[in-house]
């Protein structure tokens, strides 16, 4: 008999039975498939995706639906009587698809910072808590903040290796 336990999840990148890196970096033009295993007794029934925080939707470009059919496909399948794997292809990654990728299913979730394309064009460094002294840079990337300007200026590395371009690279 198998008892009720606390969920557990982890990310993995394409088929692999490995954890996924914090930052996993993709070709343009590739396909990218990430792999949600869910720990759970009972077993979980709904699985959501979202890219940042909009939820993906199977079938459409990554944005509630709405672009490009059929880029974006979700599939679920029952491994054993605890753990249910689903699994999110992106077909034809472009630089719009960087970013943070997480799954959720029931009180387990888990994510990956997606990056498409080679590393930086240049050598940047945080400077934040020199310049604002208390500034953590871990959690300017936690919190999602490296998209705004001045944040990413401070905390270069740190949103670079999020998967965010360095803000004076023109992207």
């Amino acid at each position: 008999m198998v008892h009720p336990f606390t969920p557990t999840a982890r990310m993995m990148i394409s088929d692999e039975k490995r954890p996924a890196p914090a930052v996993a970096s993709v070709e343009p033009g590739s396909d990218l498939t990430l792999t949600c295993a869910v720990r759970a007794f009972p077993p979980p029934g709904e699985f959501t995706w979202f890219r940042g925080s909009g939820e993906i939707l199977a079938g459409g470009g990554g944005d509630g639906g709405t672009a490009r059919k059929s880029r974006f496909s979700i599939s679920t399948r029952r491994r054993t009587q605890t753990v249910v794997d689903s699994s999110l292809r992106v077909r034809n990654v472009t630089s719009v698809d960087t970013g943070r990728y997480s799954c959720l299913s029931g009180s387990a979730s888990a994510f990956v910072w997606v990056r498409v394309g080679l590393g930086s064009t240049g050598r940047c460094v945080d400077r934040g808590p020199e310049v604002l002294p208390g500034l953590d840079c871990a959690m300017v990337v936690r919190q999602d903040y490296c998209g705004n300007r001045h944040y990413a200026r401070l905390c270069c590395e740190s949103c670079s290796r999020a998967g965010f371009d360095p803000p004076d690279s023109g992207g």
